[in-house]
């Protein structure tokens, strides 16, 4: 399912009914802080559930879905090896 880019109860209520999720992202800063916010709203889903049913809920991986190319790749790549850093280079592709 794919959901807005926000945090809302349509993207919760996704969240709740699966067991992984995709993060796609571009290799941009602002996604990065974007993931690691998700990342944490997701942490207290997981946690509001512990006294219901808990909530089996894993990243299966990042996405990147524009590389750049030309004068940006640079960037980009240096982007791309910060959230390599932040999740495990398994889970991105």
């Amino acid at each position: 399912m794919d959901c807005a880019p926000g945090y809302n109860l349509l993207t919760r209520s996704g969240l709740s009914a699966s067991h992984y999720y995709l993060l796609p992202a571009r290799p941009e800063p602002l996604s990065v802080v974007g993931m690691q916010l998700l990342e944490r709203r997701i942490a207290k889903l997981k946690e509001s559930h512990q006294s219901n049913q808990p909530l089996n809920l894993d990243l299966l991986g990042v996405v990147f879905i524009s590389s750049g190319g030309g004068l940006l790749s640079r960037y980009y790549n240096r982007v791309m090896r910060r959230v390599q850093a932040d999740f495990s280079p398994e889970k991105t592709l």
